[in-house]
């Protein structure tokens, strides 16, 4: 992963996330970063989900939604 993408997702931690996979959506609070994985909280309406592991290489776009 780039490291001016680490620097940015590192800065937004505890922030509201949307990752696109090939086939798939995630949904969450964005909870870590590292050189080549995001790890994402996912959440409901009402309480905290599974924690979330994706690889750099899977990520296909990254938003960061206004609530």
């Amino acid at each position: 992963m780039l490291p001016f993408l680490v620097q940015e997702l590192a800065r937004r931690i505890g922030t509201r996330v949307e990752i696109a996979l090939d086939e798939t959506l995630i949904e969450g609070v964005l909870s870590a970063v590292s050189g080549d994985l995001i790890t994402v909280v996912q959440t409901s309406d009402y309480a905290a989900g599974p924690v979330t592991n994706i690889a750099t290489d899977a990520v296909n776009f990254i938003s960061f939604p206004q609530s």
